[in-house]
């Protein structure tokens, strides 16, 4: 009966790791340059507009951290050339870990100790000196155990998916053939 027990711990262990998202990465590239010249950020229309959840503000700082980010991570890799691609990224998600200003204001009495899972999803488009799209990415994280939000910021898990993107973008980039 022992045995059993814990051969359905174990079972139920490896399922649960198992069960852990991994962030979804896509990028595909095609052409012979693989070094950044500029990078944009925006946000789509569906993050504009959910001021329930959040506001400009926050928006706005949320687009200039994941600039920040993405500049740091590719500058620290030599991959920021004058000649090279641009690109484009659009955050089509956020989602906050503690309630913001603008929650607050929507929904009166809410406890700021309140917690969830947090998490953001970026598109992105590679364009050359053209502007002919030359490869795309997709990226989403989002945390997937309660335990771990204890003690963090509003947008903690937002910045860590920034960070993410850009370790695994830096990745890609890198181990792309010089032409």
């Amino acid at each position: 009966m022992l045995h059993k027990i814990i051969a359905a711990s174990l079972l139920s262990l490896v399922a649960s790791v198992a069960w852990a998202a991994k962030p979804v990465y896509q990028s595909t590239f095609s052409g012979t340059q693989f070094h950044i010249a500029s990078i944009s950020v925006s946000a789509n229309e569906d993050v504009m507009s959910e001021t329930e959840f959040y506001d400009h503000r926050d928006v706005k700082q949320l687009q200039s951290a994941l600039h920040k980010k993405m500049m740091s991570r590719l500058s620290k890799n030599n991959l920021i050339t004058d000649d090279g691609l641009r690109l484009e990224l659009v955050i089509t998600n956020l989602k906050p870990n503690r309630p913001t200003l603008a929650r607050y204001r929507s929904k009166p009495g809410i406890n700021f100790r309140s917690l969830s899972l947090g998490g953001a999803s970026v598109e992105g488009r590679f364009l050359n000196a053209a502007g002919e799209e030359v490869g795309t990415l997709n990226f989403t994280w989002e945390e997937q155990w309660l335990d771990q939000v204890q003690g963090v910021t509003t947008w903690h898990d937002a910045r860590y998916a920034f960070d993410r993107l850009s370790r695994k973008l830096v990745r890609d980039l890198a181990a792309q053939p010089d032409s």
